[in-house]
């Protein structure tokens, strides 16, 4: 047993190594750039609101983890605590909502969209919960 361990005692070693650096590359891999990534779908706010609350399996099989462009009617802008802005579209779902949080470099677009504006929003799905997230989101378009 002792020669064993003696022999083969850099497997486990070059195995923790691996994992490690495995774990350091995922935690630190950079995000999508969202401007120039293709777009899988273009629907309305109400659309994706629709389709998430009419059958929630079938939506997070065709959007999830998808780049979507969402056009709709900015409900409310509002900053989260980490200082990221938020836009909420309308959905006409009653309680839930369409809401995307903003790339850093956003702030100057922010700043003139009012509530009411009809916006075209380019970010990641990342499902339902009672709202509809979507991550990493550009303005595209403002009508």
């Amino acid at each position: 047993m002792k020669n064993f361990l003696k022999k083969y005692w850099i497997i486990p070693v070059l195995l923790i190594i691996t994992l490690i650096g495995f774990s350091a590359y995922m935690y630190n891999k950079p995000r999508k750039n969202i401007i120039n990534a293709g777009v899988k779908y273009k629907v309305s706010s109400k659309k994706l609101f629709a389709d998430f609350e009419s059958n929630e399996n079938q939506a997070n099989k065709r959007y999830l983890n998808q780049v979507i462009e969402v056009a709709g009617n900015v409900k409310e802008v509002s900053k989260n605590p980490q200082g990221d802005f938020i836009v909420v579209l309308d959905s006409d779902g009653g309680f839930g909502t369409v809401r995307g949080t903003l790339i850093k470099n956003q702030k100057i677009v922010i700043e003139e969209i009012l509530p009411g504006d009809a916006i075209t929003l380019k970010g990641i799905c990342t499902g339902m919960l009672l709202d509809i997230i979507l991550v990493d989101c550009y303005v595209m378009e403002k009508v």
